[in-house]
């Protein structure tokens, strides 16, 4: 069938973390743990970059939109990731790094529990058994998770990205933030810096912003590309200055995502573009 050969193009997987459990916020901010504190970004959405089957073909007439619909939704609840682009806020670098949080799903999805090394693949753990049920199984996501329209897409690009941390390369992870809650942006950068280093995996994070079309004030820009080189930079010599006095075996590396500028800025923009 002609349907199952449409290429596929960049398109946003959009999450609202009010739906999914590890998007709730659990761990405290700040190191007194007896202190509250609520979670006012909970309705923000979270963009992933994936690559499916454009559904626009769709809208051309009634009996190719009854043909396709079957085949392009089977191929659109599998998108396929070259690497984890995540467009968010600062606010979310302390949900994704939480303990259980989607960081630790996809860490542990792709580790021995008893080792933590790194697996050739998911078809080979001891239970051979499929995501969904891990998930569960692990206490991960609940019932009303696995209830989601977009549950298969999202536990089908962990899957992906499993299988990209088994590779001989470091997983890349690609973090673009908005600029949104902006009084707290060192706090948060700093907060997820510490906590992916405690982490045991190998992947490579790259935190940059967003470029100028997915920003609130874009005359900013500049300003907050400043200040997270100066916190990233920061973070690094202390990391340095702790290496060398304890050690280090985290696998896990914090980069600086080149600044949004001239040919940069332009890749940036052709890699989140919808291409219909």
């Amino acid at each position: 069938m002609v349907y199952d050969h449409i290429p596929c193009s960049n398109d946003h997987l959009t999450l609202s973390r009010r739906d999914w459990s590890f998007f709730a916020k659990k761990q405290p901010l700040h190191r007194d743990y007896h202190a509250e504190h609520g979670d006012a970004d909970s309705d923000k959405l979270i963009t992933l970059i994936v690559q499916r089957p454009p559904g626009t073909i769709l809208a051309t007439c009634w009996t190719i939109h009854n043909e396709a619909l079957p085949i392009l939704g089977k191929r659109r609840q599998k998108p396929h990731i070259k690497t984890l682009q995540i467009l968010c806020g600062a606010d979310f670098l302390d949900v994704f790094s939480q303990q259980d949080g989607l960081l630790d799903i996809i860490l542990a999805w792709g580790t021995t529990p008893d080792t933590g090394a790194v697996q050739s693949g998911a078809a080979e753990r001891e239970t051979n058994e499929e995501i969904q049920d891990w998930l569960l199984d692990a206490s991960f996501v609940t019932l009303q998770d696995t209830k989601h329209p977009q549950y298969p897409a999202l536990t089908h690009v962990i899957d992906q990205v499993q299988q990209s941390l088994c590779s001989r390369d470091a997983l890349p992870i690609e973090i673009s933030l908005v600029d949104r809650n902006l009084h707290m942006f060192e706090q948060f950068v700093e907060i997820f810096y510490w906590r992916a280093m405690e982490k045991q995996g190998r992947v490579t994070i790259k935190i940059g912003m967003a470029g100028v079309r997915f920003l609130e004030k874009q005359e900013a820009l500049k300003r907050w590309e400043d200040t997270l080189s100066y916190v990233l930079r920061d973070l690094d010599d202390a990391m340095d200055m702790r290496s060398l006095v304890y050690g280090s075996s985290s696998g896990v590396k914090v980069l600086r995502a080149p600044r949004l500028s001239g040919s940069a800025e332009k890749r940036w923009e052709e890699g989140w573009e919808r291409r219909q």
